[in-house]
């Protein structure tokens, strides 16, 4: 290629990324991929080495993504999305597809996960008809496990019924703490449970979200009390 760099990695150093930012350590994320710790450090390390620059900062805790690290992921879920694609592709081609499919997905699944994958599967297959329910976790799951829906998109954090239905991940995403702008935690360089613990707190409950958020603080002796609990993904998490 004249005039620039050919960037050669390989779509298993990807993945190794990706596991490790969602994981937030390359221990686990070599547990999850069952690969050995020495295997991931080495692939990312050659990752960033093509790269040019860093996509983590390490410390005794694990790992964070650098800021390179945090635009570069968002390029890495596309490449292993566009993979998966290519390897699930139907052998009839898109237009011989026809029929219908009932599909319930969750409130914030809705949101902000669907609408750009179903345009997408709309213009690959316009002959398939999709309808679509939007419900709570509990209906979505038990409908498709009885028969109404045929599948539905949900946290997998939050299922209950794993015996009678199967389920794939399609994305993970890290927990974030989001603050008010000037908030003094955003000067500090470690937040802390207990330094959350003592401030005012709004509880993000839709799709369950407060009930999955309190399993962080299961194992710790400072906890939150809400202020207030809400379905609005607008309001601050804190005050």
């Amino acid at each position: 290629m004249e005039g620039g760099a050919i960037l050669s990695f390989t779509i298993k150093q990807i993945r190794y990324f990706i596991a490790t930012s969602d994981f937030g350590q390359v221990s686990r994320a070599a547990v999850e991929l069952n690969v050995s710790q020495s295997a991931m450090t080495a692939a990312i390390s050659q990752l960033e080495e093509i790269l040019g620059f860093e996509l983590f900062i390490r410390n005794s805790h694990g790992v964070s993504l650098t800021r390179d690290g945090e635009q570069f992921l968002h390029h890495a879920r596309t490449i292993v999305g566009a993979v998966n694609d290519a390897i699930r592709m139907p052998k009839k081609a898109p237009d011989t597809l026809k029929g219908e499919i009932n599909l319930g997905v969750s409130y914030t699944v809705m949101g902000y996960f669907l609408p750009p994958l179903l345009l997408l599967f709309q213009r690959a297959y316009p002959e398939i008809e999709i309808k679509i329910t939007e419900s709570h976790r509990q209906v979505v799951e038990t409908s498709v496990a009885d028969g109404p829906l045929d599948c539905g998109l949900i946290l997998t954090s939050n299922l209950v019924n794993t015996s009678d239905l199967s389920y794939e991940l399609l994305v993970r995403s890290q927990r974030r703490l989001w603050v008010a702008s000037g908030h003094e935690l955003l000067k500090a360089n470690k937040v802390k449970f207990s330094d959350i613990a003592r401030q005012p707190y709004i509880a993000l409950n839709v799709d369950e979200a407060w009930h999955t958020a309190r399993r962080y603080w299961s194992n710790v002796a400072a906890a939150p009390t809400p202020l207030l609990e809400t379905s609005s993904v607008e309001a601050p998490a804190l005050a």
